[in-house]
């Protein structure tokens, strides 16, 4: 089993070889040197993704050591995160011992988007420390509708009271002297 295993890797190496240098016969491929090549490309809008968990980032979220290493240099400190519905919420970016952070307002944006255990965040970085947030349910693997509708949760659970001045029981009463 190991052995067709091996053969399988071997030809497909082998193959992959044969067009590799097809092509740099035929100067259809243009490879820059390995040392300009940067590791992760750079993309006009680079995103990176986090598995929320309420155990680890409840208070804080660790952004990839490896995203940081390439944009770092274009994200301020003072960052916002805006959600598909519009709504967005101020954080601060923090560089501790144990990597980059987004820490102070992270709560609130975790507690005012009901994000739950496993849910998939792909944070995408729009320019001048905007991120883009877009929520993946762990169950369904698929954005909850709260994410594209005007309301929040806290606000569509806000029950209406009358007000007091502008009842219809009160009674206009007139006295004559």
């Amino acid at each position: 089993m190991a052995l067709a295993s091996h053969q399988s890797s071997c030809t497909i190496f082998l193959s992959r070889k044969i067009r590799i240098e097809e092509c740099a016969r035929n100067n259809s491929v243009k490879q820059l040197p390995r040392k300009i090549q940067p590791a992760y490309p750079l993309n006009k809008d680079p995103s990176f993704s986090k598995c929320f968990s309420t155990l680890h980032n409840i208070d804080n979220i660790r952004i990839p050591p490896e995203w940081v290493m390439q944009y770092r240099s274009d994200v301020p400190f003072q960052c916002v995160l805006f959600m598909p519905n519009g709504f967005c919420w101020t954080v601060r970016m923090l560089n501790i011992a144990s990597g980059c952070h987004f820490n102070i307002g992270w709560k609130e944006f975790v507690i005012d988007n009901h994000i739950h255990n496993n849910d998939t965040l792909v944070f995408t970085h729009k320019g001048e420390g905007k991120f883009r947030v877009q929520r993946y349910d762990s169950v369904a693997g698929c954005p909850p509708q709260v994410d594209y509708d005007g309301g929040l949760y806290w606000e569509q659970q806000i029950e209406m009271e009358p007000d007091l001045d502008t009842s219809d029981d009160y009674c206009l009463s007139y006295e004559y002297v």
